[in-house]
């Protein structure tokens, strides 16, 4: 019976005597293991940073593409007026009322 109580309190003394703390090893790793998940939370945070720049530039670019192909692009001082064809139906009710003259190349008059 003495040996039983004596086991009893040898089981009970180990986990007293390390008191379920870490030893300074495991202390060393998991502070190295903190500070690596540290750094790559960091990188990580840098790297969406400069994501987000990016995407603000593309952004602004995206918005006066935009703008400028609402708006035409273009001026439209400068620029001659582009005619119209027009249709033979068109021409025809011109000749009609004598707007237009089809000899007048040649120097020939409609009088």
């Amino acid at each position: 019976m003495d040996e039983e109580k004596e086991t009893e309190k040898k089981t009970e003394e180990e986990p007293a005597k390390n008191n379920g703390s870490e030893t300074s090893e495991d202390n060393d790793a998991g502070a190295s293991e903190e500070t690596s998940m540290i750094d790559k939370a960091i990188e990580v945070n840098k790297k969406k940073e400069e994501l987000l720049d990016r995407e603000e530039k593309l952004l602004t670019r995206k918005e006066k593409l935009e703008t400028t192909r609402m708006l035409g692009g273009t001026m439209q001082a400068g620029k001659g007026i582009i005619e119209q064809k027009e249709t033979d139906e068109e021409y025809a009710e011109k000749f009609r009322r004598g707007e237009v003259n089809p000899l007048e190349d040649d120097g020939a008059r409609l009088d």
